[in-house]
């Protein structure tokens, strides 16, 4: 028999504390809208259809926050401090059912980023792609590029590529370099699997960012021109988040703190220091995951030891205590528990719900107000105790940033629901039941 301790707090009373320690259910729900929809900031003159209601701009993007070009066209969006909204649609690779039929009036192959101008039809210019539907009408942009190029010319807001300190021959062949990452981000991906498979061949991915190492070193820094930051700096966002995630992970190689790329590290420090960037970025597991999932073919030949040793940066590190990520994690958790335990029953169907509801809110109780996971009085079937901490791990490695919240409440959640695992199975059997769980994102759930 597993012995569990005494009755855990109720989801209000956690909701409480972590409005105590910071993070109140308000805004938590501010949070969910601040990058659904962007109000216009004073500099912006309002245009008609603000007047009217409605966003000049509506983007349409991945429902996850997972695609490196929706993420470049929406922090341009953020950094220009336009009015725009955001419609959301699930990538092919996720995607359950057909598409919407909104989407497809803007995009017909159903493809993002897309975005959506409202302007009267006599307004939208000659040769311009428009679409009719009734009284409104609106000019459709698709693709990262053609988007990038109107925002940068259309839209008010502070100038981010023809400005003084940037070279406008060389802004165009970093552009440039930026698509030939992103073109051979699988190539690259493939380099540090054979890295892990054969450490002679680490080279191959680790030239790259040699490359955009001296590139940033040569500019002085911390951005690709130096103190300026431009549409280059968005341009490569993604893409070298990506390729530092693979690295931490298949070679143990520290991008962000170990030194060995200055100028990558010093680029990486100065980007998450932007707050848009840091909303819309993901984290180094919810990287690593996606290409699990996106190349299992490829990532699935790392040697299953490589998996039980992920990096530090996927787990709060002792004494690394954040109340206020605690709180957002709780608070998220909080939100949606009910979803969160249907969740987790995919995994382990036989295991009692009320049981799975127990456990994630002693998962969160004890990191948002002290309730300790010491064992009490009560018992636990061991069979119940070994599916629950199954279901645990499964929910653990499913969540996503920035999808569902923050880096910091991210893995302050993940090691709630570890140790939390640990108290039924014991350490050994959750590093095991991690490995299992690595393909989670694979799995496409409706729910």
């Amino acid at each position: 028999m597993v012995v569990v301790s005494s009755v855990p707090w109720t989801w209000p009373q956690i909701s409480d504390a972590a409005g105590a320690l910071g993070y109140s259910s308000d805004k938590r729900a501010s949070e969910l809208s601040r990058l659904a929809a962007r109000s216009a900031s004073p500099r912006d003159a309002p245009t008609a259809a603000a007047e009217a209601g409605a966003a000049r701009l509506t983007l349409w993007r991945d429902t996850y926050g997972w695609c490196p070009f929706c993420h470049q066209v929406q922090l341009h969006l953020e950094e220009k401090g336009v009015e725009y909204q955001v419609r959301r649609a699930p990538l092919s690779m996720y995607r359950v059912g057909e598409i919407d039929p909104e989407l497809v009036q803007d995009s017909p192959g159903g493809l993002v980023p897309t975005l959506r101008v409202l302007a009267a039809a006599d307004s939208l210019g000659a040769g311009a792609e428009c679409v009719e539907v009734g009284p409104s009408a609106w000019r459709v942009i698709r693709g990262a590029i053609d988007i990038a190029d109107f925002i940068e010319t259309s839209c008010a807001g502070p100038l981010l590529l023809c400005l003084p300190g940037i070279d406008l021959n060389l802004a165009k062949v970093y552009l440039s370099l930026a698509e030939v990452v992103e073109g051979h981000l699988m190539g690259m991906t493939k380099a540090a699997v054979a890295a892990a498979l054969e450490p002679e061949k680490e080279g191959l991915q680790r030239e790259a960012k040699e490359d955009v190492d001296l590139a940033v070193q040569e500019s002085g820094g911390p951005f690709f021109f130096g103190a300026v930051f431009s549409v280059v700096d968005m341009a490569f966002a993604p893409w070298i988040d990506r390729a530092a995630a693979m690295l931490s992970f298949l070679r143990k190689v520290d991008v962000r703190c170990g030194g060995r790329f200055p100028g990558v590290q010093a680029w990486l420090a100065a980007m998450e220091a932007r707050p848009a960037h840091r909303a819309l970025r993901l984290d180094d597991e919810t990287h690593v995951r996606i290409a699990a999932s996106a190349w299992i073919s490829t990532v699935g030949l790392v040697p299953r030891h490589v998996l039980r040793t992920p990096p530090p940066s996927w787990a709060v590190e002792d004494g690394d205590c954040d109340p206020l990520a605690a709180a957002e994690a709780a608070q998220c958790l909080a939100a949606c528990h009910a979803g969160v335990v249907a969740l987790a029953l995919r995994r382990a169907p036989q295991c009692p719900p009320v049981l799975v509801d127990d456990l994630l809110r002693r998962a969160v109780g004890a990191a948002v107000g002290g309730q300790s996971l010491a064992l009490g009085s009560e018992t636990l079937d061991v069979a119940d105790g070994t599916a629950a901490a199954a279901a645990l791990i499964f929910v653990r490695s499913r969540i996503a940033v920035p999808r569902d919240m923050s880096e910091r409440a991210a893995r302050s959640l993940r090691g709630a629901l570890e140790a939390v695992a640990e108290t039924l199975v014991g350490k050994e059997r959750v590093v095991g039941l991690l490995e299992e769980e690595f393909f989670a994102y694979c799995e496409k759930l409706e729910f």
